[in-house]
């Protein structure tokens, strides 16, 4: 009967961490609760997660490090949220999970794309513009109306 319990409390604490985990995304958007968000995001266990909220945890560890690099334009943020993102993508697949959400594809992309830009490692940017335009020409066939796509589209043939 205890080990049943310990399952039963185990779930319970899973699901309480992903609902919490969801209220961080939306947390971290707000400059008055961005720290306390982050302390939150902090204390979260990601083994205890579900799958989804595995895949949701590293969007939001990249999304805050997205939003670090735009209040202080450290280039080593989105060299960061970019490793998040990317470890987002990885552990989806090797979880079979399906990324659902087109804005946490697009966060990816456009992540890469601002570092391409911002890269002074000349060697480094084809291969970003390659993830980039892949991750792009995927969700297109997707969500061909999604017009953030369609931007990243055009500005990449440009």
């Amino acid at each position: 009967m205890k080990k049943l319990q310990n399952v039963g409390q185990s779930a319970q604490n899973s699901k309480e961490q992903f609902r919490i985990l969801k209220a961080i995304r939306q947390l971290i958007k707000t400059k008055a609760y961005k720290s306390e968000a982050i302390i939150m995001l902090e204390a979260i266990d990601f083994e205890v997660l579900p799958k989804e909220g595995k895949v949701l945890f590293n969007y939001v560890w990249g999304r805050v490090h997205i939003l670090q690099y735009k209040e202080t334009e450290n280039v080593e943020d989105l060299d960061t949220a970019n490793n998040y993102l990317d470890d987002m993508t990885t552990t989806a697949y090797q979880l079979g999970i399906k990324i659902s959400d087109p804005r946490m594809h697009y966060s990816r992309a456009y992540n890469k794309f601002r570092l391409a830009q911002l890269t002074w490692e000349d060697e480094n940017k084809p291969w970003l513009l390659k993830k980039v335009k892949h991750i792009t020409e995927v969700n297109l066939r997707f969500y061909p109306d999604n017009t953030s796509f369609l931007w990243l589209k055009s500005q990449l043939e440009a």
